[in-house]
């Protein structure tokens, strides 16, 4: 339900995402009005109430807005979205009201209308699954969609305000941290051979499905490259290193990468790395 938000003892993990750019819908009236919408809302974790802003008067209109996406450096899952909108009225004498919205894809879900008071208050909708599928969040649901605000305004000269918009991620952090790199050295010895690199996946994450399998490598002189592979079994993967690639002797750096079907990207560490000739 939607909330007015409050403390609580419980701390938990989280990640806040901030508009980036227009989204499917925008009908506010910007303030300052030569700066796009989405500017004047995206000032989280300060506030510039009062001098950046989207306000209705007189009638209804609604901004979605493109939200930074995230990277799974750690193995998480999403447990929800909250949207949340910092909005207020102008004056007393009519009612405005404020729905948060979050669009997925084609639709958008929107919070209970709430009526809005003269200080500004944030305006909290939570959906513990994606509101278009009804199936738990994924990171690539979580970096395609928009979120934004409804404002309603009963009368001439009472503006609806909403000063800022972010989406807090409640997340759960499963397993290891996973780097964004690998110091993962090994000496090829047989210059000229054919060698694999074998990666384990060690958390029983399948590996089916996944959109993208290679490693990035370095060689001794330093220059890089990437090389496709496949998958062996539900959570092996193995790579391929050709004579032409392996033309060098020395310490050579691997980075083993997969991007799940799910959108969750693995890199470097949770895998386990073999390099091994390459057997026929």
């Amino acid at each position: 339900m939607p909330n007015k938000r409050k403390g609580n003892g419980k701390r938990m993990s989280s990640i806040i995402l901030n508009p980036i750019g227009v989204g499917s819908v925008t009908g506010c009236t910007p303030i300052p009005g030569a700066r796009p919408n989405w500017q004047c809302v995206n000032d989280y974790p300060q506030s510039l109430e009062g001098e950046s802003y989207v306000f209705v008067d007189n009638g209804t209109q609604e901004d979605m807005y493109d939200m930074s996406t995230i990277e799974a450096l750690q193995r998480i899952k999403i447990t929800s979205v909250a949207v949340i909108a910092l909005a207020e009225r102008e004056n007393n004498t009519q009612i405005c009201s404020a729905e948060v919205g979050i669009r997925p894809v084609a639709a958008t879900s929107r919070g209970a209308i709430e009526a809005l008071t003269e200080i500004f208050v944030e305006y909290i909708n939570t959906w513990n699954v994606n509101p278009e599928t009804d199936d738990f969040w994924t990171i690539a649901d979580v970096n395609a969609f928009e979120a934004g605000v409804r404002l309603i305004s009963a009368g001439v000269g009472c503006e609806a305000q909403c000063t800022q918009i972010y989406i807090n991620l409640t997340v759960a952090v499963l397993g290891e941290f996973i780097t964004n790199y690998s110091p993962f050295y090994k000496d090829i010895i047989h210059k000229d051979q054919n060698y694999s690199v074998i990666a384990q996946e060690d958390y029983g994450r399948s590996l089916f499905g996944a959109t993208t399998v290679q490693i990035r490598y370095k060689d001794p002189d330093g220059v890089t490259g990437n090389i496709t592979g496949d998958i062996i079994d539900e959570n092996k993967i193995i790579v391929p290193v050709s004579a032409a690639v392996n033309n060098k002797t020395g310490k050579w750096w691997f980075m083993v990468y997969a991007v799940l079907a799910g959108g969750e990207i693995l890199k470097g560490k949770p895998f386990f790395v073999n390099v091994q000739p390459e057997w026929i």
